[in-house]
C-alpha cells in the first residue's frame, strides 16, 4: 500500500494549535472502526528539531501477550519547524 502524502503545517514553537480530525474510509468510503488502534507519527529526528524534515503517520495495536501489529504508513509528508521571531513588539503604541 502507497501511503498518502501530507504536508503538515509550519509548527511555531510554543504555539498551541487546533485538533486536526482525519476520518479513515475503507475502500467503499466507509468510516473504519479503529478502537484499540493507537495513531503515532515518526519523524527522522524524534525531538522535532527545527527545519523541515520527513515524518510518517502509522498505527499501533497492543495484542498484548502477542507482539504488537504495525502498519505501513498510512500518511506521509513533511512537516517545518520554526521559532518565533518577530520584531514587532506586542502592545505597544
Amino acid at each position: 500500500m502507497k501511503a498518502g502524502r501530507f504536508n503538515l503545517p509550519i509548527i511555531w514553537r510554543g504555539s498551541t494549535y487546533p485538533t486536526i480530525t482525519f476520518t479513515w474510509l475503507d475502500v467503499n468510503g466507509v468510516p473504519l472502526d479503529l478502537r484499540g488502534w493507537q495513531p503515532v507519527a515518526k519523524s527522522e529526528n524524534l525531538d522535532f528539531k527545527l527545519g523541515k524534515e520527513a515524518w510518517d503517520w502509522i498505527w499501533l495495536k497492543d495484542n498484548t501477550p502477542l507482539v504488537n501489529t504495525v502498519t505501513t504508513p498510512y500518511l506521509s509528508g513533511h512537516v517545518e519547524i520554526k521559532e518565533p521571531v518577530s520584531k514587532i513588539t506586542p502592545f505597544s503604541n
